[in-house]
């Protein structure tokens, strides 16, 4: 047990001494949806995640998106193996796909955070080297959505939450850079982050 928690000691000290080094650690922005049917026949199988990956490279931020989902129950436990994977290591900041109107409604986030830990605590890896709950009222994200150009889903079915998870992960992540950072740092990224997402959309669509 001694030797586990030196361990955990060291990850987190290499970990925070990277992000003294860069100004900022490598990060994933992640909104979760799980939900199984409670056998009454309502509702529908959906295990979903999107990602926003930051990485420091040389100095400057590599962006990277991930966009996971299934409405099969058997196949929930490889989307759950991908997403630790992900989190691997990596400073991770959990958004909800739930929307925020009031204090209260913080319980979503909270209910992430749980769902969070469940996921990645049943597979094999590192664990995230921090985990930050951050949420904000429904009316900043509307807001923020209509500076970036992305979708703010008020909606609450699985479903829907799932396909917009992407552009809320991204959200999440754009919040937290203008909130926690300086402006001059912030800024700098949120330049980067335009940039890679106008090459992102202008991209041909697969087949």
């Amino acid at each position: 047990m001694s030797r586990l928690r030196y361990e955990m000691r060291r990850r987190f000290g290499l970990a925070h001494a990277a992000a003294s080094r860069t100004g900022y650690p490598d990060l994933v922005a992640v909104v979760l949806i799980d939900t199984v049917p409670d056998g009454s026949g309502a509702g529908h199988a959906v295990s979903c995640f999107a990602a926003l990956q930051v990485s420091m490279v040389e100095g400057g931020p590599v962006f990277a998106m991930h966009h996971a989902a299934t409405t099969r129950v058997e196949g929930r436990t490889e989307i759950m193996s991908r997403l630790a994977s992900l989190c691997s290591g990596r400073d991770v900041v959990l958004g909800s796909a739930d929307p925020h109107v009031s204090f209260a409604d913080r319980r979503h986030l909270y209910g992430s955070g749980i769902r969070f830990l469940d996921a990645v605590s049943d597979h094999a890896g590192k664990p995230p080297s921090d985990l930050i709950l951050f949420g904000r009222p429904e009316r900043s994200m509307a807001m923020q959505a209509a500076e970036f150009e992305l979708t703010c889903c008020h909606r609450t079915e699985p479903l829907d939450q799932a396909r917009c998870a992407p552009d809320r992960a991204q959200l999440v992540w754009a919040a937290y850079v203008k909130e926690r950072l300086g402006p001059r740092r912030a800024d700098g990224l949120l330049a980067a982050y335009r940039a890679w997402s106008v090459i992102r959309k202008c991209r041909p669509v697969p087949f």
